[in-house]
């Protein structure tokens, strides 16, 4: 009997024993040893400028929040966030940089895809202004 698959077929190792098998809605994936799978989700965290009062306020408008996302296996793919609940956005990056403007207390939500298809858990940040310097 023949080899089960092809000579020609992408992807095929001849006589090498695979270290995980992958199966898809299509075929069969084999990938030689020793291969790295990526299941750890992506992280992320923000900061302000400037930085929040000793009540939790920032007296000025806008404030920059900066995002820093971090993956230790396939990298990081993209950002997504959103403030207040609105659109989300997406910076295909590790880092995305927004301005958070008006009076009131706004949210600023974030998440992050790392290249194997992880997807962080929500993360949020709270971003209060108050233009009366009363807070």
């Amino acid at each position: 009997m023949g080899d089960p698959l092809p000579n020609g077929w992408p992807g095929y190792v001849r006589r090498q024993l695979p270290a995980a098998c992958l199966r898809l809605p299509r075929g069969v994936v084999l990938l030689p040893a020793p291969a790295a799978v990526d299941l750890t989700p992506p992280t992320a965290g923000m900061t302000l400028t400037p930085a929040a009062n000793s009540n939790g306020w920032n007296n000025t408008s806008p404030v920059t929040v900066k995002i820093i996302a971090s993956d230790i296996g396939s990298g990081v793919s993209q950002i997504l966030y959103w403030v207040d609940g609105g659109p989300v956005n997406s910076v295909a990056a590790s880092s995305a940089t927004l301005s958070v403007s008006g009076g009131g207390a706004h949210t600023v939500g974030v998440r992050v895809i790392d290249n194997a298809g992880n997807i962080s858990p929500q993360y949020t940040q709270p971003v209060k202004i108050d233009l009366s310097g009363t807070q």
